[in-house]
């Protein structure tokens, strides 16, 4: 049966795999129907790629981010939109607005350009990750095809694929983790490239990712090797890093709006989270399962012939180890609360060009006889049928549902229009929470930051500042800031419809119960005492109750 534990994907039908095996070796006594199965991975292949871009374009046209607990959608399209307005890209400690996010800024550069260019929308906000995400399949495919050939391409963007949706592609498309794979799989095309315009293309590549996370270098370690093993050394170097720092440094040279003390400061914050024991065991897991395919291919290659397989081992040992630091190094950024394995994205890629060059060394899946090589190929069909198979039914779901929430989003942005339109002439409205249940409701917030109305108080930006031990700011202060910014305006607070205002809990303390209780609440008793104090509900709409002071 499929499961979505990944860890139970080498086992899950192992024993039937191993059954078939067994039974058509000691009986059938002839290997020639197994060789044809291979025929069946490139199909398996271009199943999964066609799932996977059904679902990005139902996931583009979508009016809404929603997908599980998928806060850091909006807060990346309203932050790119501040961008784009000249707003402050990040705040400092002494703001009462809270919106801060641990990214670099060519990410909201990015975004911003698009709802710049399009106007703001969830599609042009949703439009540069999906962009991201469908050149990252063209490079891939077109990498591996060279090192490997048609056959093995297909199967292998189609692996990626699967893993992207295994993985949460809801969260993955409009955050760092995409633009990422796709500057890594460019950096490894220029790595081993002879062009004369190959170093600039690295170091560009390297700044970029550098810019979006801080910890950005460490995927490059393997293509490190590369440029070196291509016969790279001082000029080249020197140009790479050059680039590189320029790269990493402009937006906060070239927009005023982007402050560089900010975004230290923001890491900062960030940087006392501390580590998850959970996110660490589940990071392991996810290495292990990224590698299972990959040696599997090896030993099955070495079971039948030890002589080739130790010299493409032998040849690629450079790659491999840096792979493996790659993994140690990236390990703690993963691991912290709030993190996870979509920080191996990039690596995934990686591993596909790596199991490429071996296949291309003469390291292949041969069907052996052998109690041993049925084992593995047992435990490797498993981990395929499952991926694959668990990516197609979530591509298959997750447009369906998609598609099933449109009428309830498309209603909910009405709406909100028509409270900006009725109220924002004399108010300043701000997207409040209510109960846990109804914190989705919110996720529309981008609505009102797309029509002129401020950030305010973010809930997920709260979320990771009150985890670092800073206090939810003052509401009084807030008010006061706001209205002085935008003419004296009143301020109003949208709250879902029925629910206690601020009355939502903290994800910290939801996920990992006993680490937050002194938070468990995500607003203070002061932040709510003196809104029960200062603002009084006066009108309700289909889904929202508006307070006002």
């Amino acid at each position: 049966m499929l499961t979505t534990r990944q860890d139970w994907w080498p086992f899950a039908f192992w024993v039937p795999f191993f059954a078939i095996l067994v039974a058509v070796w000691y009986f059938g006594k002839n290997h020639e129907q197994l060789d044809r199965v291979r025929v069946l991975f490139p199909v398996m292949g271009l199943l999964m790629i066609v799932a996977f871009l059904w679902f990005n374009y139902a996931f583009l046209c979508s009016p809404e981010y929603l997908g599980h607990m998928s806060h850091i959608q909006p807060l990346i399209a309203d932050v790119s939109w501040y961008f784009a307005t000249g707003k402050p890209v990040y705040h400092g400690p002494e703001s009462v607005e809270v919106y801060n996010i641990l990214y670099g800024p060519w990410l909201f550069i990015f975004a911003g350009w698009f709802e710049r260019a399009l106007g703001p929308s969830v599609f042009s906000a949703k439009l540069g990750g999906e962009l991201a995400m469908g050149a990252t399949l063209l490079v891939l495919f077109l990498q591996l095809r060279k090192r490997a050939g048609m056959g093995f391409a297909i199967m292998g963007v189609g692996i990626f694929a699967a893993l992207v949706m295994a993985l949460d592609p809801v969260e993955i498309l409009v955050r760092t983790d995409v633009y990422i794979t796709l500057f890594v799989l460019i950096g490894c095309w220029a790595a081993t490239s002879t062009a004369k315009l190959a170093p600039i293309v690295l170091g560009l590549m390297l700044g970029l990712c550098v810019n979006l996370k801080i910890h950005g270098a460490v995927y490059f370690l393997p293509l490190a090797w590369m440029a070196l093993n291509r016969g790279w050394r001082g000029k080249q170097a020197v140009t790479v890093a050059v680039v590189a720092l320029i790269a990493a440094i402009f937006p906060f040279l070239a927009f005023s709006n982007v402050s560089l003390s900010n975004y230290l400061w923001t890491l900062k914050v960030a940087g006392g989270h501390g580590l998850s024991l959970l996110n660490l065991f589940t990071n392991i897991e996810w290495f292990f399962l990224l590698c299972l395919p990959l040696a599997a291919m090896v030993a099955l290659s070495w079971l039948r012939d030890p002589a080739v397989t130790s010299r493409a081992l032998s040849a690629s040992f450079p790659i491999i180890f840096f792979i493996l630091v790659e993994f140690l190094c990236i390990l703690p950024f993963a691991s912290k609360y709030g993190s996870g394995p979509w920080h191996y994205l990039a690596l995934s890629v990686i591993l596909l060009l790596l199991a490429a060059d071996l296949y291309a060394l003469g390291v292949r899946w041969v069907w052996g006889s052998t109690v041993a090589a049925a084992a593995v190929q047992a435990a490797c069909m498993s981990w395929l049928a499952c991926c694959v198979g668990t990516g197609l039914i979530r591509s298959y779901q997750d447009a369906g549902w998609l598609r099933g929430q449109a009428v309830w989003a498309n209603s909910i942005d009405t709406d909100l229009h028509g409270i900006t339109a009725k109220y924002g002439a004399d108010h300043v409205i701000l997207m409040g929470v209510g109960r846990d249940d109804d914190y989705q409701q919110t996720f529309f917030r981008s609505t009102l930051v797309f029509a002129g109305q401020p950030l305010g108080i973010e809930p997920s930006a709260l979320m990771e500042s009150e985890f670092a031990g800073l206090s939810t700011p003052s509401l009084e202060s807030l008010v006061k800031t706001l209205s002085g910014d935008y003419s004296g305006k009143k301020i109003m607070w949208l709250i879902p419809k029925g629910d206690a205002p601020f009355a939502m809990k903290s994800f910290y303390a939801t996920a990992y119960g006993t680490v937050y209780e002194e938070h468990e609440n995500l607003f203070s008793p002061a932040f709510r005492k003196v809104f029960q104090r200062d603002f009084s509900l006066i009108a309700s709409t289909q889904f929202y109750d508006l307070y006002s002071n």
